[in-house]
């Protein structure tokens, strides 16, 4: 049996608050090998995962967080493992895909019970197999599924039998292989093959009528529009028109406003990738002749679109990626030729972009899987010997740190946070990390705040004992993002209303000159 591991340190802290950072192994799945736990989950405040415990093969487990309340849900497929996977949260369920003794890869659903696990009702007594690309648009579920007749195709349900529909026969003599469904304007966009155009820009509004070519996009191949991403009211993405390359593209939702977006590498390909969202920009990594890999920027216009950082003024590329946004910057992978793949973030500028820290002096790190939790942003970074740790950092590289033990995540491919703890695959088996902070009820009375009602469906009023001089109001997420800030204000109460939040648990930050307090809230 491989021993149970629980270790607690100790890191920085912002004026008094000082965070205790707990990681520990939840349970061992599998006595005798590993349990593999991947494609976390957060459903009904549980975490739901495929693993193998080494007797019924890769099945659909849950956890509450405690050893005990760590189990397999269902052993779906005998004798065997049913490779559950495709794990997408939809109507009050937990759907996802498996095998079972009788049919190949089918639509699952769960409440959270054993006998509530069942095959989706709809494909019951068809001969469907391999969905995947589970989206969701307009409280309607879309997938990619093989039917015997009509090959890989695209389908919808509202999630009752009567309500699934096959939305189109793409290519009558093939499959459509419909792929990167994406959700922008109450429509699906996708890339799909209808066996005359090549792989193209469909749309489909969620009608048989409604599913169509968008736009031809390349006349003598394939289009391959892929990489998509909504921004500033319109949809983003990368193409090869056959003529310039593969190159940013932009949609409206209309073929006319279908369009090139900007030749970034006239003789070749700019092969754009990784668009991201930040500071009201796009940002994404593009190649040209002149700088090679760099970071690009564009506020949706051609005149503004340009290179907003070269790395490496050298032969080399600085080859950005794993763009995250957290706490009001941008965290990412790159290099520079003085330190290779690390750390790096950005503000927006040119000077306040920069390595954090050149965590694997002797190679690469390689960082990525950025998940906040609490108030500091996770990752994975390599650090030599086939070695993957966990690490944590506030932004600064003091505060940039990895935790103990030293477990390895190597084949992690995901971090979820689910009531206020964050899971991981660590040492192929399941781990979570908590962040036990002082001051996060039990402050009230030492800092002489008053938080009422708590819980609230709305209205929340702050009353200090003393009044408070250009203080800091921050409303942040269990995930550490930050909801909405308020500065400057002065006096001994405060107001504000959270109607219009999800349900669910925050924290509120309270910064003054002398302090940094942070209080739980729970949103009924």
């Amino acid at each position: 049996m491989k021993k149970f591991v629980f270790f607690i340190i100790f890191l920085f802290g912002v004026g008094f608050v000082q965070a205790q950072i707990t990681l520990s192994q939840v349970k061992d799945i599998n006595l005798t090998g590993d349990g593999n736990p991947r494609n976390l989950t957060v459903f009904d405040n549980k975490v739901y995962f495929s693993a193998d415990d080494g007797i019924h093969g890769e099945e659909i487990w849950v956890s509450d967080g405690s050893e005990n309340g760590t189990f397999m849900l269902k052993d779906i497929y005998n004798f065997s493992g049913s490779n559950p996977q495709n794990f997408i949260v939809y109507k009050n369920k937990l759907y996802f895909t498996a095998y079972d003794e009788i049919h190949n890869s089918q639509l699952w659903t769960t409440d959270g019970s054993e006998p509530g696990t069942e095959i989706f009702g709809a494909f019951h007594y068809m001969d469907t197999c391999c969905q995947s690309e589970l989206t969701i648009c307009n409280n309607m579920l879309y997938f990619s599924a093989h039917d015997l007749y009509y090959g890989q195709e695209l389908w919808v349900t509202d999630g009752s039998v009567s309500g699934t529909l096959f939305l189109k026969d793409i290519n009558p003599d093939g499959d459509g292989n419909p792929s990167q469904l994406t959700a922008y304007n109450n429509k699906i966009y996708f890339q799909a093959d209808d066996g005359i155009h090549g792989i193209e820009l469909w749309v489909t509004d969620g009608t048989p009528a409604g599913t169509m070519l968008l736009k031809d996009i390349n006349p003598s191949g394939d289009g391959n529009p892929c990489n998509f991403q909504t921004f500033s009211g319109k949809l983003y993405f990368q193409a090869d028109d056959g003529v310039f390359g593969k190159e940013p593209w932009v949609t409206d939702g209309t073929e006319s406003g279908t369009v090139m977006l900007k030749n970034i590498d006239i003789p070749a390909n700019s092969d754009p990738y990784e668009f991201t969202v930040y500071n009201n920009m796009l940002y994404f990594s593009a190649l040209d002749e002149l700088y090679g890999t760099e970071l690009w920027v564009t506020d949706g216009t051609p005149a503004n679109t340009h290179i907003f950082y070269d790395f490496d003024t050298g032969e080399d590329d600085g080859s950005p990626s794993d763009f995250f946004v957290f706490h009001d910057k941008m965290y990412f992978n790159a290099r520079n030729g003085v330190t290779n793949f690390e750390l790096w973030v950005t503000d927006g500028t040119v000077a306040g972009t920069y390595t954090v820290k050149d965590i694997n002096p002797m190679g690469s790190s390689y960082v990525s899987l950025f998940t906040p939790y609490r108030e500091h942003l996770y990752f994975r970074a390599y650090i030599g010997y086939n070695h993957y740790p966990l690490w944590m950092t506030d932004g600064t590289e003091s505060g940039t740190q990895q935790l103990t033990p030293m477990v390895d995540l190597t084949n992690t491919s995901k971090f979820v946070v689910c009531n206020d703890a964050m899971y991981l695959c660590a040492n192929n088996e399941l781990w979570k990390v908590v962040d036990a902070s002082s001051g996060v009820d039990e402050w009230k009375n030492e800092k002489g705040v008053d938080i009422f009602p708590n819980p609230t469906q709305s209205i929340v009023n702050l009353r200090f004992s003393k009044p408070v001089v250009d203080a800091q109001f921050s409303l942040m997420t269990v995930m550490g993002q930050y909801v909405w800030e308020k500065q400057g204000h002065n006096g001994q109460d405060f107001t504000f209303d959270i109607s219009s939040l999800r349900s669910g648990t925050y924290f509120i930050k309270i910064s003054t000159e002398k302090s940094v307090s942070r209080f739980k809230m729970v949103k009924n």
